[in-house]
C-alpha cells in the first residue's frame, strides 16, 4: 500500500512540474504605428536584418548567418503574393521610398528530443525579430514591430524549425504593413 501511495504522489509531482515549468512564456508581440502612409506603387527596399551570429543558440552558425538574407527574401515573397511589385532587397536604400529592416534579437534552436518526448514548451525553438518601416522622404519610422514565435511541437531539426518560424514572422510583418497601409 505504501509503494502504491508513493508512486501516485511521485506521478502527481511529476505532472505538476511538467505543467508548471514546461510551458514557455513569451513577451506579447507589439506593433506601433506613428502616422499614415501608403506603400502601394512605391519603391520599397528590404535591407537584410542584422544578427550577431554568436548569440544564436543551438543552431549552426552558417545557418544563422544565412537567415538574415532568408528573412528579407521571405518578406519580399510575401509582398509579391499580396500584389506589391516594387520591392527590392538591397544593402542600401538609395532610390527607395520606404525601407523595411531590423534585427533578429533571439534565436534559440531548442532541443528536438525534448520537443518530441515532453512537449509543453520543453525544447521549444524560439525566434524574435524587431524591425521597422521607414519613410525615406521624411526620414521617420512609420511602423515599429516586435514579433516572437515559438514552436513546441515540431519534429523538425532546430534549423528547419527556426526557418519555418522565420517565414511565418516574415508573413506577419507584411500583414502588419499592409493592414495599416493607407489608413488614418
Amino acid at each position: 500500500m505504501i509503494n502504491f501511495l508513493l508512486r501516485i504522489s511521485s506521478l502527481i509531482i511529476l505532472l505538476t512540474a511538467l505543467l508548471t515549468f514546461g510551458c514557455t512564456t513569451t513577451v506579447p508581440n507589439t506593433t506601433m504605428r506613428f502616422y499614415k502612409y501608403n506603400i502601394k506603387d512605391k519603391k520599397v527596399v528590404i535591407i537584410p536584418f542584422k544578427l550577431n551570429e554568436d548569440s544564436a543558440l543551438r543552431v549552426n552558425k552558417s545557418f544563422a548567418k544565412s537567415l538574415k538574407e532568408g528573412i528579407a527574401f521571405d518578406i519580399k515573397s510575401h509582398f509579391y503574393k499580396n500584389g506589391f511589385s516594387r520591392i527590392k532587397i538591397k544593402k542600401d536604400y538609395t532610390g527607395s521610398d520606404y525601407i523595411v529592416s531590423g534585427k533578429i534579437t533571439q534565436i534559440e534552436g531548442g532541443n528536438l528530443a525534448q520537443r518530441a518526448w515532453f512537449g509543453f514548451g520543453y525544447g521549444a525553438s524560439i525566434i524574435t525579430i524587431e524591425g521597422f518601416l521607414i519613410d525615406v522622404k521624411h526620414t521617420e519610422k512609420v511602423i515599429e514591430f516586435r514579433i516572437t514565435e515559438t514552436d513546441e511541437w515540431t519534429y523538425s531539426d532546430n534549423e528547419n524549425s527556426i526557418r519555418n518560424l522565420a517565414n511565418y514572422i516574415a508573413k506577419e510583418i507584411v500583414k502588419i504593413i499592409i493592414e495599416y497601409n493607407g489608413k488614418k
